[in-house]
Formats: structure tokens, C-alpha cells, sequence
């Protein structure tokens, strides 16, 4: 027989106990861990697949036989199968982090370190947010070396550093360095100023002294340990320009081993590709992205018990609030379960502390004081068994932040009734209270220190209001009066309050109407004033400052068109001529249509003796400066060589106009001459990258002959060379812009220049074209480019 059912509801459940809330914190804690650590597996599975993926296509195998040759390589060369399959992925797919450790490594130390580098890159690139990312750089990549911490600094717009994500810093140390202003001496700030990594010594964050300078793109070397108490900054490029910094720490203590002042230049190489990869982190958007709680951090900092802010995570109705993320919190503040600040920060409310998500507990508390702008309190469980209550808490709003904070037990409503107020005073807040129907006024003391009235006049009413504001602010009195009196509906207006003293306050008022009670049936309007005469005055600065930038934008806009004007009206964009018996096509692209104007030129004259005269060159800086230093050198070569067809000469001459203190310019140039008679080439530079001569199938630079760069020293000697052309061969001349790509050399990229060179093609224009589209340079500057070919 089965027995009867139990009629009665069954009892609510009570408040969780310290032991149960500590079981169940663990419990969230270990299952995000497993989460993180099932990630990490599936990106050592996705590497062994591209891997195995990769050998199916070389060696025309099975996956299945690829998975074993993968394992059969591993174990010979006693590294784990996904260190092999890092270094197997780092060879084959170009821009990875894992370029950064070259061929020349000792193979064991050159497969771990391509493994740490693009575990690091991969973990990165699916981090939810800058200090995940931070965390696997420095899990990865980083901690290996012997790095304690690394900080990802986002550079803003105004040159400001913001503390984006950081793994490993002390408690505190992020919060003490999470903004720095424009100007800062910083180890970051240095990195941003100069566009390569720099060293220094001292904490772990702010002002270092400096260290050994180090190149951004070093030599190879062996593997190393960076000495002890060394800090490296290393600038994170994004689109061509820097985004923000990597700053790795290593600790104060002795690295065993570390004798030498510098880090290695693997090491130096390893920080600059790691910051390239964190550059992705620090310019995604924040997810989530709260509301700044700057003044609510503020507030927590000077309150005497423990506070955090939290901040509100939007649900998909936009009006509603989802959860929490906890973003600041005290010194007073110590997590229940013995977590560091790092670990929370950044968490949600329901993550950290799943019993804050139980009906009527601390996040339905947050969400009503958010949504009311109400202060509230919340009685939490015992602390022990024995004790009668527990602490208190207090919930309130300053912005669009919440601020939780702590009471202890000895402590009551005396001091809870004091912290709420205090938190309004530090916020500028003060309330009010009218009897609409017996003219009865009540005010805080804040309220009488915004109208500067003392404390024993008597205080306003609503309708005395108008005749305390700023005539302008006439309507907008009117408007909020009839709103809240005539219609009994809440409003909230901006108005100008013109004190006894005659200074003017900006003040928000907020008021509600409520109906009276059994004794009193007036109807009763309650509401407050806020100061917002600050926030005003930063409006208008940076009002005035937005104006001030516009009109200097708008300078150097005109200053830009002016130059390319100068350039344009003695340069055409594209040409093509037959001169002296050569076809000669010519191109100039500038890096963007909005960049300021360089300095680079090119020209082809026919001399009078026949030959052909051919020269690019750069001179340093933007502008118009440039641009009419640019106009004198062209004009004064052409002039020259009417006198004469020497290029080194001509190059001595150059120079003496470029030192000369009315004109003075500094440049670099390239200048050839083609006698048509004898089918030779002669050639000479100043400083400038030397030309790419395509004769059969094969495409090269011609051999570097002496030259300093124009305007550096008066006395330069210039040497020339000479070679025969012959039907169908090309010459190629060029500046900078078209080769240079950050994070390698230019005689690479003169490299890759050449391998790009179209080997036959229609003609010189057709050349030009192709060899444009197929460039990768990524740096901004302009390109100037000639192409002269000897007909068949």
C-alpha cells in the first residue's frame, strides 16, 4: 500500500551555511579549472591534426599514417608529439609567433621553444578577455623563462596607458597602475615612444631605471635565461601602428645561471612576438563591456570596511540586468575562500559566489538597488555557530556602478545609517521632502550647502524655485514643475542655481510624488539634488579641447593637401616614355590618401649627349618641407646634368646643395645613367637601396658601391659602377616604402623583392603593376618605383 502523500508545501530552503557556500565556491572553481584544461587539450588535439594534415599533403599518406610518423618523430627526438607538430605548423604557416625562433636553433631547444610560442599564440587567440590572454602569454610562453608576470597595456588615444589585462601581478598592483596619464615616465610609456622593446629594472609596474638598449629584431642566438630583476617592454602593433605593450617581470630574486646585464636576443625576439599576438587582445572589445566605475572605485577606496563595485552585465531585454561583473575592490576586502584579487576580478557575481544568486540574496538586493537607485541591507547568515546574527551589507549606486560593502558584527545601524550617508555626501547628493498640502520643507544638509544658504534659513519650496535658477533655464523649470505638480508624475531636469554668494552651481534635481499618509492626506514630493558642476566643467574643457583639435586637424589637413599639390605639379603619378632608346615606366603611390606627404621623387631626363639620365630618391620627413626639399634636389640634379653625366660627380654635387645651410636637407638617392651607344649602365648611390637588375631568368640587386646618405657630411665621396644591359634586361629602382615590413630587415625585404620580380612580361608598365599588387610591405610610407627596359 503505497502511503498517502505529504500535503504541505515542502519548507523553503534556509541560508547556506559557511561550510556549504566554501564546498560550493570550490565546486565552481574546480569545474572552470577542468574547462580551462579540456581548452588546452582541444588545442593539442587541433595542433596534432594541422600537423598530421600537413604530412597527408607532403608525403601523400594516410591520416592514419601521418598520426604515426608524428609519434615515431616524437619519440627519436624525446619531445612530446605536440611539441613536433608546433615546430612541423611554425615552418609552414607563415606570420605565427613561432617565426621568432630561427633555423639556426639547436633543434631540442628550437622544437620547445616554437611549442611554448604557439601554445601561447593559439591559448591568446581564443582568450574571453585581456587577462585570459594575458594568462596564457605568460603560462606559455613566458613562464618558462623564468617571467613572474606580464601586464597588457592598451595605448589610447590621447597617449594614455590602460592596465587592458594582467596575469601574476601582486595584489594591488593593478589597481594602482590601472591608468596612466600622458607623460607618465614608464617602461611601457618608453616602449611606445621609442617602437621597439626596452629594458629596465624596479617594481613591477610604473617608473624603471633604464637598461640595456635592444633591437626589436635581433640575430639569432641560443636559448636563455633573463637575468634577474629585469623588466621588458615590447611595443604591440595593430594595422601597421601601435596598439599597446606587453611588459613582462621577472622576479627580483638571482636567475641561476643570468650573468650577462641584457637578456639574450631570442628572449628579446620571443617578448616582441608575443606582443604582436597579445596587440589582438588589446584592441578587442571588452566582453563584457560595463559602464567606467571610476568614481564608485573611488568611493570604495576610503570606506573603513570591506567594499567591492560591481558592475551590471545587460540581459538581452535591455532593461533588465542579467548579473554582475565584479570589477573593483579595497584594500579592506578579503574573498571568503582565500582567492587573490587577480583570480576575481572580472568574474561574474553568480561565478564567484553562487549563493549570491539564491531569491532575495545579495544579487536580487543589487539588482533593486541598481534599478531604484535605492540604498538596502541585507542580514547575512551567522558567521559561527553561537552568534546570533551576521554581518550586515549595504547596496548602493553611484552611477551606473553598485557598491557592496560590509559591516561587522559588533557594528550596527548606527554606522550602516552613517556609511550610507557619508557615500552620499562624497557624491554631492542631498534630499528633500515637501508637503504639497501644508507647505511643510525638509532638507539634508547637503541641500543647504548647494543653494549656499545656512543652516537655520528656511528652506524652499518647489514653486520658489524659478526665482533661485538662471533666467535661461526658464523653460526648463516650467516644464519640470508642471510634470511633478500639475500632472503628479516623476521628472528630473539640468538647471543653473544662482546662489546669495553669486556663484552658479550646475545641479540635477530628481523628484516623485507620493501620496500622504492616513493622517496626512497632502500629497508629499520627495526627490534630491545633485551637484554635477564638475562634470559640467569637464564637459566644457573637453569641449574646448575637441575644438582645439579639430582646428589643428584641419591645419595639418591644408598643410597635407598644399604639399601633395607641390608634389603632384611637378611629379605625375604615372608615366610612361620612350627615352634614349628605353621604354621607362614609372609609378609613385602614396601610403594613404589622408598620411602626411613625404619626400620621395623620381625623374628621367635625356641628356644632351644622348644617354639617359635615372633617379629616385627620399628625403627624410613629411610635410612641406619634404616636399620643397624634394623639389630642390630634383631641380638641382637636372640642372647638373646637363653639365655633366657622371653619377658619382653628379652625387658629390648633390650632396654640397644638400649641406648648404639655405637649403639644408637630408636624403638618400639613387642615380643612373644609360649610354644607348655602348649599352652600359652606370651607377652611383647616396645612402639609398640599390636597384634590381632582371636580365634572363634571373632577378638580383646590383652589388652595394660606397656613398653616405645627402646632407650628412660636406667632404662625401661617391664610387660608381658599371654594367652591360642587354636586349630585354630591366632595371628597377626604387625607395623604401615598396620593401620595408616591421619585424624584418630590409635586405630581406629586398629579398623578396626580387623573387617577386615577373620574369617575363609586356613591358615595364605591366611590370609595375604586378610587382604593386604582390608587395606586402606594411609600414606607412610613400613608394616611388621606375622601371626601365632595353628593347628586344
Amino acid at each position: 500500500m503505497n502511503p498517502a502523500p505529504d500535503p504541505r508545501p515542502p519548507a523553503a530552503p534556509g541560508p547556506a551555511s559557511p561550510a556549504e557556500t566554501a564546498r560550493l565556491t570550490a565546486t565552481v572553481a574546480r569545474l572552470r579549472g577542468e574547462l580551462r584544461a579540456a581548452g588546452a587539450d582541444a588545442d593539442r588535439r587541433a595542433l596534432l591534426g594541422l600537423a598530421a594534415g600537413i604530412l597527408v599533403a607532403r608525403l601523400e599518406c594516410t591520416p592514419a599514417q601521418a598520426a604515426e610518423r608524428i609519434a615515431a618523430l616524437a619519440d627519436a627526438a624525446g619531445i612530446p608529439p605536440a611539441e613536433l607538430a608546433a615546430d612541423i605548423v611554425g615552418r609552414d604557416v607563415p606570420g605565427t609567433a613561432a617565426e621568432a625562433v630561427p633555423e639556426d636553433v639547436p633543434a631540442p631547444e628550437r622544437l620547445a621553444a616554437r611549442a611554448r610560442l604557439w601554445g601561447a599564440e593559439a591559448a591568446a587567440a581564443t582568450a574571453s578577455d585581456a587577462d585570459d590572454a594575458a594568462r596564457a602569454v605568460l603560462e606559455n610562453a613566458m613562464a618558462p623563462l623564468g617571467a613572474a608576470a606580464v601586464a597588457l597595456w592598451h595605448v589610447q588615444a590621447d597617449g594614455a596607458l590602460r592596465l587592458a589585462g594582467q596575469a601574476g601581478l601582486p595584489a594591488g598592483e593593478a589597481a594602482r597602475w590601472r591608468h596612466v596619464p600622458p607623460g607618465v615616465a614608464t617602461l611601457a610609456g618608453r616602449a611606445v615612444a621609442e617602437g621597439e622593446a626596452v629594458i629596465g629594472r624596479g617594481a613591477a609596474l610604473g617608473p624603471a631605471a633604464a637598461g640595456p638598449a635592444a633591437p626589436r629584431a635581433p640575430s639569432a642566438a641560443t636559448a636563455g635565461r633573463v637575468p634577474s630583476g629585469v623588466r621588458m617592454a615590447a611595443p604591440a602593433f595593430a594595422g601597421g601602428r601601435i596598439a599597446g605593450v606587453l611588459e613582462v617581470c621577472w622576479p627580483e630574486a638571482a636567475a641561476p645561471g643570468a650573468e650577462r646585464s641584457a637578456p639574450p636576443p631570442d628572449v628579446v625576439r620571443q617578448v616582441a612576438a608575443m606582443a604582436d599576438v597579445a596587440a589582438r587582445a588589446v584592441t578587442a572589445p571588452a566582453h563584457p563591456a560595463p559602464p567606467a566605475a571610476g568614481a564608485a572605485a573611488d568611493v570604495a577606496d576610503v570606506l573603513p570596511c570591506p567594499a567591492v563595485v560591481l558592475l551590471p552585465v545587460r540581459a538581452e531585454e535591455p532593461a533588465d540586468v542579467d548579473d554582475f561583473v565584479v570589477d573593483h575592490a579595497n584594500r579592506h576586502f578579503a574573498d571568503p575562500s582565500g582567492r587573490p584579487w587577480p583570480e576575481l576580478r572580472g568574474a561574474r557575481l553568480t561565478e564567484a559566489y553562487p549563493p549570491a544568486a539564491e531569491p532575495g540574496r545579495l544579487l536580487d538586493l543589487a539588482r533593486r538597488a541598481y534599478r531604484t537607485g535605492t540604498p538596502a541591507t541585507l542580514r547575512l547568515a551567522p558567521p559561527a555557530p553561537g552568534t546570533d546574527t551576521g554581518p550586515d551589507v549595504a547596496v548602493w549606486t553611484v552611477g551606473e556602478a553598485v557598491v557592496v560593502s560590509w559591516l561587522p558584527v559588533e557594528d550596527r545601524a548606527g554606522r550602516l545609517a552613517d556609511l550610507v550617508a557619508e557615500a552620499q555626501r562624497m557624491v554631492s547628493v542631498g534630499g528633500f521632502e515637501e508637503n504639497l498640502g501644508t507647505g511643510d520643507v525638509l532638507w539634508t544638509d547637503e541641500v543647504y550647502a548647494l543653494f549656499g544658504l545656512p543652516d537655520d534659513a528656511r528652506p524652499l519650496g518647489l514653486r520658489q524655485l524659478p526665482a533661485h535658477v538662471h533666467p535661461d533655464d526658464g523653460t526648463v523649470v516650467a516644464r519640470f514643475l508642471r510634470t511633478v505638480l500639475d500632472h503628479g508624475r516623476p521628472a528630473s531636469a539640468v538647471l543653473r542655481l544662482l546662489r546669495p554668494d553669486g556663484a552658479v552651481r550646475h545641479t540635477r534635481i530628481v523628484a516623485a510624488p507620493s501620496p500622504g499618509t492616513p493622517e496626512d492626506t497632502g500629497v508629499r514630493v520627495r526627490g534630491a539634488y545633485e551637484d554635477v558642476t564638475a562634470e559640467y566643467g569637464t564637459a566644457v574643457a573637453l569641449a574646448a579641447t575637441r575644438e582645439r583639435l579639430d582646428e589643428a586637424e584641419e591645419e595639418s589637413a591644408a598643410r597635407n593637401r598644399l604639399a601633395r599639390q607641390l608634389q603632384e605639379a611637378i611629379m605625375p603619378t604615372d608615366a610612361e616614355a620612350g627615352t634614349g632608346g628605353l621604354r621607362v615606366a614609372v609609378r609613385y603611390r602614396p601610403a594613404q590618401a589622408d598620411a602626411a606627404v613625404g619626400g620621395d621623387w623620381y625623374d628621367t631626363v635625356e641628356l644632351p649627349d644622348g644617354s639617359v639620365l635615372l633617379c629616385v630618391g627620399d628625403i627624410a620627413g613629411h610635410g612641406i618641407a619634404a616636399a620643397t626639399g624634394m623639389i630642390v634636389l630634383r631641380n638641382a640634379l637636372r640642372g647638373l646634368a646637363m653639365a655633366c653625366s657622371d653619377p658619382a660627380r653628379l652625387m658629390h654635387w648633390l650632396n654640397a646643395v644638400a649641406c648648404h645651410p639655405l637649403g639644408a636637407v637630408t636624403a638618400t638617392a639613387v642615380c643612373a645613367v644609360y649610354d644607348p651607344r655602348s649599352h652600359t649602365l652606370t651607377w652611383a648611390r647616396a645612402g639609398h637601396l640599390p636597384p634590381l637588375w632582371v636580365h634572363g631568368d634571373r632577378a638580383e640587386p646590383l652589388p652595394l658601391v660606397d656613398g653616405p646618405m645627402l646632407g650628412a657630411f660636406p667632404e662625401a665621396e661617391y664610387d660608381e659602377q658599371r654594367i652591360a644591359l642587354a636586349p630585354g634586361d630591366t632595371l628597377v629602382m626604387y625607395t623604401d616604402g615598396l620593401v620595408e615590413r616591421r619585424g624584418s630587415s630590409v635586405s630581406d625585404g629586398v629579398a623578396r623583392l626580387a623573387a617577386l620580380l615577373p620574369r617575363r612580361t609586356r613591358g615595364p608598365e605591366e611590370l609595375l603593376d604586378r610587382l604593386l599588387a604582390l608587395g606586402n610591405a606594411d609600414t606607412d610610407d610613400d613608394t616611388c618605383v621606375i622601371a626601365a627596359q632595353v628593347p628586344e
